[in-house]
C-alpha cells in the first residue's frame, strides 16, 4: 500500500481513502545467506512468491519515493501461508 494518497491532513470518517494498492512495484528479499529473489506485484498490488521457512527481509527495489520502503521482516513456517500488507510513504504532504 502506498500512503498518503492525496496532500493535506487526513479527515476521520471521510470518503477518501488514505491508501491505495502500489501496482507494478519490485521488491528484493535477502535472507542471512543474501539475495533471495525479487517479485513484482500486480496491477491491484498483490503478489504471491514461495519461499522456503525462514526469516527473511523484503524491501522495494525501485527507487519511486522519497525515503526507503522497507525493510519489512517476514518469518515463514513450514506449511503455513503468511498474508502481509506493507505501507510504503509516498511523502506526500
Amino acid at each position: 500500500m502506498i500512503t498518503p494518497i492525496r496532500p493535506g491532513p487526513a479527515r476521520a470518517g471521510s470518503e477518501f481513502p488514505s491508501a491505495a494498492p502500489l501496482p507494478n512495484a519490485t521488491f528484493a528479499v535477502t535472507s542471512d545467506g543474501g539475495a533471495v529473489t525479487r517479485f513484482t506485484t500486480d496491477t491491484m498490488g498483490r503478489f504471491e512468491i514461495l519461499l522456503k521457512p525462514g526469516h527473511y527481509v523484503v524491501v522495494l527495489a525501485e527507487n519511486r519515493f522519497p525515503k526507503p520502503c522497507g525493510p519489512f521482516e517476514v518469518n515463514v513456517e513450514t506449511g503455513k501461508m503468511i498474508e502481509v500488507e506493507w505501507r510504503c510513504d509516498s511523502g506526500m504532504r
